[in-house]
């Protein structure tokens, strides 16, 4: 969550380079790992970009760009929080508006901002839910 929060303010602020915290940068994969996760990735991939194109002029802009970076920033949050239900939908959704913005494809984005949005909605009310179940155990127990 931290390094996606970290990226997601680089890209509101129109860096051109990738800036990350040493410990982050330094951080080697084995080979074999990254071997491993691109045999199952890629070929998704590769189905995927059949479909994905450019479409849609404001894919291209910069105010585009800084507009997912703001929503991945909200959403990096979410993903950072350890509770159940408040990570994969956001994160999910911060990847395809990637893939848009990738491929310059609004579609894509569009989709994208609606999965983020589902995402944040379902990692409010888990936290609303958590918030109550604290409530109520608290009082019951004093």
């Amino acid at each position: 969550g931290i390094p996606l929060i970290i990226l997601a303010i680089q890209m509101l602020i129109g860096s051109k380079k990738v800036n990350l915290p040493q410990k982050i940068s330094n951080y080697e994969l084995k080979n074999s790992t990254l071997k491993a996760i691109s045999d199952k990735v890629v070929p998704r991939l590769i189905s995927v970009e059949k479909y994905v194109k450019p479409r849609f002029s404001f894919a291209k802009s910069v105010y585009c760009e800084q507009f997912i970076g703001f929503l991945s920033i909200i959403a990096g949050f979410s993903v950072a929080l350890p509770l159940p239900l408040t990570n994969a939908i956001p994160a999910l959704g911060i990847s395809v508006m990637a893939l848009g913005l990738l491929n310059r494809d609004g579609i894509v984005i569009i989709v994208g901002f609606f999965i983020t949005i589902l995402g944040l909605l379902v990692a409010i009310s888990a936290i609303l839910a958590s918030w109550i179940a604290i409530k109520y155990i608290f009082h019951s127990i004093f």
